[in-house]
């Protein structure tokens, strides 16, 4: 358990971090680089929200840059014992794997949900719209088992 000030990075993207962390209260900001190297925000999320679950469960470095923009409470999970857990059959690392499925559950229906905005948005504007069925196909492809 951590009080953080705003302005501190709880991961950056691509660096290797391991853990999973709950916002108690406070709010964060979750951001990546663009083609061009800049940082985007993609979202302000506050008290409740689960963050670094996609490193964890991909074992890959860091897909975002989760910076602490309001002073924070969060509680901080080492991913490795959080597996031993898993392997182990414990409970609540089961419970806490079925909440995480539902977290990415729901991501995807708003995701999909603002698909659907943008290309109702777009549709007449064949340079956009391509970009748009590039992601289409893109997502299709990594959502394919």
């Amino acid at each position: 358990e951590h009080h953080v000030q705003p302005g501190t990075f709880l991961c950056q993207e691509g660096e290797q971090d391991g853990h999973l962390y709950f916002l108690v209260s406070g709010e964060v900001e979750i951001s990546k680089k663009d083609p061009a190297g800049h940082r985007q925000e993609l979202a302000r999320l506050g008290s409740g929200t689960l963050l670094g679950e996609l490193s964890w469960i991909m074992g890959t470095p860091c897909t975002a840059n989760i910076e602490v923009r309001q002073e924070a409470f969060i509680v901080q999970l080492d991913g490795n014992i959080l597996t031993q857990q898993l392997q182990a059959r414990s409970l609540g690392a089961f419970k806490l794997g079925v909440t995480l499925l539902r977290l990415l559950a729901g991501r995807l229906i708003r995701m999909n949900d603002q698909f659907l905005e943008l290309q109702t948005k777009t549709n007449g504007n064949g340079s956009k719209k391509s970009e748009i069925e590039r992601l289409r196909e893109r997502i299709l492809q990594d959502w394919s088992f």
